[in-house]
């Protein structure tokens, strides 16, 4: 009996240490208040603030604290450098949909962004950044991740994000509404998300991308580094000259569930194709994206020379809908490359599906393309695959066919 009670009051003391632990870890997580136009009082709420300026209460904080950013305008060049929250006052509230009256807004800087974000696990939550006219609303190091870049307004700047990472933790940008960042001045002006420094284990998802001049998502990269493990689903693209490029090395890319539309038909002839890869592009998926009215082709697939193409790529259940060129349009010549399969196209201005001179050994399977302005499906090479091309067509609907054979009615 007393065996028994000396260990359920052993237990008892355990559960209290463990309660006791838990209290003090979360007591030592505060909250520091920004407010532009209130005097500096207690640190306790908008009306009560600690600081005026937002790098302030960012250097007076202590990793794991939140910054509360009330309703104004602040100065930009903040930098971050210790796990934080920092909150505007639309924390919460998704960027795509909510009303932008009595925002938290972060605008213009000397330096290259409105926050740089230079530690891990760094949440950006609810703010305004515009008029960064240099560079970008937000910057993330490409030593550092667990970003999370969610429910902010981005505007008016020269880019958007600038999303590089490292693979040590998952990377989200999402609920942004990111649009019209086309000022002079970064380098890669009019692009709403660009990363090429390495962008690694990144989700990008739920994002409304609008009117960028150059491309929504820019996933580019420099010697020596490389993007990998980069999903992008469920976004929003709207009059962009070009939804999503990848440059450079890129690794495991996942394209999916996405709305491409352009609704200005008069500026086609200066933009480009909605989906579109080149160089080192290994284990690309695009796959169940609707494409409208794209400027040129819908995806795009090339080759820039020996060493440089795009391979195991594959663009599956997608629907293009009127591109002004092709709907599918490959002349990537490395054999075996690419995959197209279950896609529906309609109405292209050039070919519904299109391969190129030098292709070979490309799977072309259970697609439906018609009513295009010149073939449904078009193989221009040479070979022993399908019609004597180079190439595999197997059950295709394509009315009208060149070489006859490679696609039926």
């Amino acid at each position: 009996m007393a065996l028994g009670i000396r260990h359920r009051v052993a237990l008892l003391l355990a559960a209290t240490v463990g309660l006791s632990l838990v209290y003090t870890g979360s007591a030592l997580a505060a909250t520091q208040w920004v407010n532009d136009d209130q005097p500096v009082g207690g640190n306790t709420s908008c009306a009560n603030p600690g600081f005026m300026d937002i790098q302030s209460a960012v250097d007076a904080a202590n990793p794991l604290d939140t910054v509360r950013v009330c309703p104004g305008v602040y100065a930009g060049d903040v930098e971050i450098t210790k796990r934080l929250t920092v909150r505007g006052a639309k924390f919460g509230l998704d960027a795509r949909t909510r009303g932008t009256a009595n925002e938290s807004i972060v605008s213009g800087g000397s330096l290259v962004w409105g926050f740089a974000l230079m530690a891990d696990r760094i949440t950006v939550d609810g703010f305004t950044f515009r008029n960064v006219a240099t560079g970008s609303g937000v910057w993330l190091s490409a030593a550092n991740s667990g970003h999370i870049v969610q429910n902010n307004i981005i505007q008016g700047n020269s880019l958007g994000i600038y999303a590089n990472s490292s693979a040590v933790f998952q990377n989200i940008i999402r609920t942004n509404l990111i649009r019209n960042n086309n000022s002079a001045g970064s380098g890669v002006d009019g692009t709403g998300i660009y990363g090429d420094g390495g962008m690694k284990r990144m989700l990008i998802t739920r994002n409304a991308i609008r009117n960028q001049q150059n491309v929504g998502i820019n996933l580019a990269s420099v010697p020596a580094t490389e993007n990998r493990n980069v999903t992008i689903q469920f976004n929003q693209s709207l009059n962009n000259r070009t939804f999503v490029a990848m440059f450079g090395n890129n690794t495991n890319i996942q394209i999916r569930q996405n709305q491409s539309n352009d609704t200005v038909p008069g500026d086609d002839g200066s933009q480009a194709t909605a989906i579109f890869m080149t160089d080192n592009a290994v284990g690309i998926l695009v796959a169940n994206n609707t494409i409208r009215n794209s400027p040129f082709s819908g995806v795009a697939v090339r080759d820039n020379g020996p060493g440089a193409q795009p391979m195991n790529v594959d663009i599956n259940f997608n629907q293009i809908l009127n591109p002004d060129g092709n709907g599918v349009d490959v002349t990537d010549d490395a054999p075996g490359a690419v995959s197209v399969f279950r896609n529906t196209i309609r109405s292209a201005g050039l070919d519904g599906i299109f391969f190129g001179l030098g292709t070979s050994e490309n799977f072309i399977n259970t697609n439906n393309a018609k009513f295009s302005a010149d073939f449904d499906c078009q193989d221009l090479s040479s070979g022993t695959g399908t019609a004597l091309t180079g190439n595999d067509w197997t059950n295709n609907v394509g009315p009208v066919a060149d070489p006859p054979g490679i696609c039926h009615n």
